[in-house]
């Protein structure tokens, strides 16, 4: 899934990602949420947390993600390509009904917002204890 702020310049790039059918449209299934604009703090990271649990509740009340072994979120303007990842997790082996999510950073929590990968018993688990 892929969220948008439609009152931001990522708009244009939703858009575009839209009209050619890419990244996201490109997935077996898709979806895009819409955003909203969230303050920075003064190190000029946004505050979005709280936001994003709120677009995950959406996503959970949809139920989609049940139907995929895998959910992906992706930000409007980050390059994604489905091709790519579907190899990269088949490389990966995760055995069915795992609960994985796959690091995409050497920092920290070791994964970044901007593409974010789960297996559907990992979503599963944040909605049950997140």
């Amino acid at each position: 899934f892929m969220v948008v702020n439609w009152k931001a310049a990522e708009e244009a790039v939703a858009n575009h990602i839209k009209d050619k059918r890419l990244g996201i449209f490109e997935c077996d299934g898709h979806t895009i949420l819409s955003g909203w604009e969230v303050p920075k703090t003064p190190w000029a990271t946004w505050m979005n947390a709280d936001a994003f649990a709120k677009l995950w509740q959406q996503l959970q009340e949809t139920g989609d993600y049940l139907q995929h072994d895998w959910t992906v979120k992706v930000d409007a303007d980050a390059v994604f390509f489905p091709n790519m990842l579907r190899m990269h997790l088949d490389s990966l082996k995760v055995p069915q009904g795992a609960m994985a999510y796959v690091r995409n950073v050497h920092f920290k929590f070791q994964f970044n917002g901007a593409l974010e990968v789960y297996t559907r018993e990992a979503v599963k688990w944040y909605f049950e204890k997140g």
